[in-house]
C-alpha cells in the first residue's frame, strides 16, 4: 500500500514521535520536580528551565515535518470550504509558497545564527547553542525532504465535490 519512500518517511517520523513522546514526560518531570522544590524546599534549580525549553525546541522541530507530510498543519478552512475550485487551487498555491518560504527564512537564518554564534553557551547549563538547538537540522532537512516528495500532491488541481477534500491523482 505504502511506496518505499512512503515507508522511509513513517519510519523516521516513528522515530522523531518516540523522541517527541520522551522529551514530553522528560518536561513533566522536570517542570514537576522543579515546583515542588521551589514551593516546598523553597530553592529552584536555573538550569531546569533551559533544558525544558530545550527538549521544547526538540519536540517542535521534530513534529513539524509530519504534521506537513500529513497534511495536518494548521490551516483556516472556513473560506477554503466554501470557495470554488479554482480559488482553492490558487490557496493551495499560496500556503506552498508562503511553507517554502518560511523554510528558507527559518534555514537562513538559523545558518546564520548558528555561523556567528555557535559556541557561545547558555547561560545555566553552560551548553553550545549548535547543541540546544541540535534537532532545528534534522527538522528543517525533513521539511525539505517532504516538499520535495509531497509538492505533487500539495498543489494537487484535481477536487472532488463533497467537503472540498483533494484526491490524489
Amino acid at each position: 500500500m505504502f511506496s518505499r519512500i512512503e515507508r522511509v518517511f513513517e519510519k523516521i517520523f516513528s522515530v522523531f514521535l518516540a523522541v517527541q513522546l520522551s522529551c514530553l514526560i522528560f518536561i513533566t518531570i522536570l517542570m514537576f520536580g522543579q515546583v515542588l522544590a521551589r514551593e516546598v524546599f523553597n530553592f529552584g534549580v536555573q538550569w531546569i528551565y533551559e533544558l525544558s525549553c530545550m527538549l521544547q525546541v526538540t519536540m517542535v522541530w521534530l513534529g513539524l515535518p509530519a504534521l506537513l507530510y500529513r497534511g495536518e498543519n494548521i490551516r483556516i478552512s472556513i473560506v477554503y470550504n466554501v470557495v470554488p475550485d479554482v480559488a482553492k487551487t490558487i490557496l493551495d498555491i499560496v500556503k506552498y509558497i508562503v511553507v517554502v518560504g518560511s523554510v528558507a527564512m527559518m534555514t537562513y537564518g538559523y545558518v546564520l545564527y548558528i555561523d556567528t554564534l555557535a559556541f557561545t553557551k547558555s547561560p545555566a547549563l553552560r551548553m553550545p547553542n549548535y547543541l540546544f538547538y541540535g534537532a532545528f537540522p534534522f527538522g528543517i532537512l525533513m521539511i525539505i525532504l517532504v516538499l520535495i516528495f509531497r509538492t505533487p500532491a500539495m498543489l494537487n488541481v484535481k477536487r472532488s465535490e463533497r467537503d472540498g477534500e483533494e484526491v490524489e491523482a
